[in-house]
């Protein structure tokens, strides 16, 4: 889902105990070429996790300093 209105790029991944979880621009990406648009949402499966710490000069996901973050490479599980 979308963290926010205002900022359509950053996509949270709603998963039980696993927060600050995001998706990758490049899936994102992807999505937004099926169908024209960015999605309102996005269902799918996770094919690679990438782990990184935000740091003040790299945040792309807005996290506070210093916490572990985790972008997800996804690919759709729905078919047209």
């Amino acid at each position: 889902m979308p963290t926010s209105p205002h900022d359509p790029k950053i996509y949270v991944a709603f998963h039980m105990g696993c927060p600050h979880r995001y998706l990758a621009p490049h899936s994102l990406e992807a999505f937004k070429q099926q169908r024209a648009r960015v999605p309102e949402y996005v269902l799918g499966r996770i094919v690679f996790i990438e782990s990184a710490r935000a740091t003040p000069d790299d945040n792309p996901f807005n996290v506070p300093v210093g916490v572990e973050y985790y972008t997800l490479t996804v690919e759709s599980i729905v078919r047209r």
